[in-house]
């Protein structure tokens, strides 16, 4: 969820907040990606990971589906029940929405 122009993850024991100031957002579906520290149970994605060759966290319920990849320092993707929803409450938080997905 978003709040206080941050984007507040919730895992299973407590919650990760990243604030979205100066952040870039844009579809994306991973061609790879590896953990690097954290959990990667079907269905529960969360930690650090290596995402098609670059660091980033990951908060996703699925890896190699369609997501939301948010640029900046740390990346972060996570899956969204509604990735368009998602993306437009985010450009209303101030955060640059590029259309183009890769």
């Amino acid at each position: 969820r978003l709040e206080s122009g941050e984007l507040v993850v919730q895992l299973l024991v407590f919650r990760k907040r990243f604030p979205l100031a100066g952040r870039t957002a844009r579809r994306h579906t991973p061609a790879k990606a590896w953990k690097r520290a954290g959990s990667g149970l079907p269905g529960y994605y969360a930690g650090s990971f290596s995402v098609d060759g670059q660091p980033a966290r990951v908060y996703a319920s699925a890896i190699k589906t369609e997501g939301v990849m948010l640029e900046g320092e740390p990346r972060v993707f996570v899956t969204p029940t509604d990735t368009a929803g998602f993306l437009e409450a985010l450009r209303r938080h101030g955060v640059r929405v590029t259309d183009t997905p890769r």
